[in-house]
């Protein structure tokens, strides 16, 4: 049984955190531009949504080629499958 590698906990932490602050970033920002009417509101949750999976999708590939270059999947694997050494 494989346990989960410290590199795996910190990297899944940094990503969700620079997640949440763009969705929050999107979200806030599209509110804070919302016109007025029910109409307004519709529109600015949908391009807040859209933004804001777009942002995701980009910055988790960015993610991804940052792990490879520094030689890890975020698994605690190297690009070409074998376990990484543990560094405490």
């Amino acid at each position: 049984m494989h346990a989960l590698s410290l590199t795996a906990v910190i990297s899944g932490l940094a990503k969700s955190f620079v997640f949440g602050v763009i969705i929050a970033g999107v979200g806030c920002q599209r509110g804070l531009t919302t016109g007025t009417g029910a109409i307004a509101v519709g529109v600015s949750t949908t391009r807040s949504v859209v933004t804001g999976i777009l942002l995701t999708i980009l910055v988790d590939g960015v993610f991804s080629v940052v792990f490879t270059r520094w030689g890890s999947d975020g698994r605690g694997r190297d690009h070409q499958g074998r376990e990484l050494q543990r560094r405490l």
